[in-house]
Formats: C-alpha cells, structure tokens, sequence
C-alpha cells in the first residue's frame, strides 16, 4: 500500500501566511501562537491541523476543565498495583480507560460536537477547538482519541513512569487519512496502539500484519 507521510507539511504549506518559525519550529498564529504538533513533536501546549481544512485541536493540560489530567490520573489507576504504578501496565491501560472514555467515535459524532459549538463542519475555517471538549463530551475520531492517548503517555514519561518515546503518527493511503499513537521503548522495540481501528497494543510487526492500516514509516525496516 503507497503511503504519504506528509501531512503536516500538508498542513503547513496549505496554511501559509498564518505559520512562523521559532527556532525551526512551526507556530500557528491565529489569535495565541500555539506549536504545530507533528509526528516529532511533544502534543501538550499544541495545536493540531489538518492537511484539509477541519477543525484546529487545542491540546492543553492547563485548561480549567482538566479533561486531559482526569483521564491521565484513571490511566494511572488502572496501572497500579500494590500502591505503585507499574511501568509495564500503562500502555494498555492508556488503551483501555481513553477507549472507554470515547463511547462515541466516529466523524459523525464529532460534527454533532463542532455544530454544538458554533463550528460548521462543512465549512470550519480551521477554527480552534479545546482537545478537552472532546474529552468531555466522550466523543471522538482517530485524531481526538491518539492526541489523548499520546498525551497521556507522554505525560507518564515525564512524571518518570516510563522511559519510551511516545508520538503520534498520521499518514494517507487509498483508503484516506488516519491517526495513531506509536511507541518506542528504550531498547528501540515500537509498539503501535490504534484505539480508533480497535487494533489494541501490538508491536510494530503485529500491527502491520493485522492489515487494519500501513503503520510502518518508510525509515522502517519492516516496511521493505
């Protein structure tokens, strides 16, 4: 299956004049400047574009609301065992409490939710969007669930839970665009987990064989 790995770039390109640079790092500057979140890149205190125009996710943990820490704080629960959180249960737990989280996933769902605030989806003008709305109303589509998934992971890293890499990953195929969470550990060992597509948490190997989606980037050896 031909992949296209572009999307942010995509996004980029499409949005120019409302891009600048800090450092090399793109920024959205429509009303506050918020970091363009890629497959490289931390999501917290970003902001999420698409290659077409749709809806710009806002993904800040700072937010009154606390949707993002809530969930990350029933990850962390699930992953406990004997008063500690055991490292080596947290990606499936991520899996399982975000999973039971978005009762309602599926693209017409979420243009239930822009159109509840004020959002048209036919016609969204790249309008911003808090990732904790979604979170709120348990709805979402595979952007919305790995954003919250990544986020959570990320976070657990940096509270010292887990050592891993976690980004999020999106590409094109024939079949359209998609969005997941992929993991590397620090032995360099990657694990995919698509809650969107119901794949679970498989090794990279495991996911591609699945046949759901192409989750190998080209630098992969795998995906030769």
């Amino acid at each position: 299956m031909v992949s296209s790995w572009d999307k942010t770039g995509q996004c980029i390109r499409r949005m120019e004049g409302k891009i600048t640079y800090l450092n090399g790092v793109p920024y959205y500057n429509a009303g506050t400047p918020r970091r363009v979140i890629g497959r490289d890149s931390l999501v917290d205190g970003g902001i999420y574009l698409g290659a077409g125009e749709r809806e710009s996710i806002v993904v800040d943990s700072g937010r009154e609301s606390g949707k993002l820490l809530e969930v990350y704080r029933k990850i962390l629960n699930a992953s406990t065992l004997g008063g500690r959180v055991n490292n080596g249960l947290i990606l499936d737990a991520a899996y399982s409490v975000i999973d039971e989280s978005f009762p309602l996933k599926g693209e017409e769902y979420v243009d239930q939710i822009l159109r509840k605030y004020d959002i048209d989806p036919n016609n969204p003008k790249d309008a911003k969007i808090d990732l904790d709305i979604f979170v709120n109303e348990g709805v979402g589509s595979c952007r919305h669930l790995s954003l919250v998934n990544t986020f959570a992971l990320q976070q657990a890293k940096k509270d010292g839970h887990i050592k891993g890499q976690a980004r999020i990953n999106r590409n094109q195929t024939p079949l359209g665009g998609h969005a997941w969470t992929r993991y590397t550990n620090r032995d360099g060992d990657v694990f995919i987990s698509d809650i969107a597509l119901g794949l679970g948490v498989r090794s990279l190997r495991e996911a591609q064989e699945s046949g759901k989606w192409d989750y190998a980037k080209p630098e992969d050896s795998i995906a030769a």
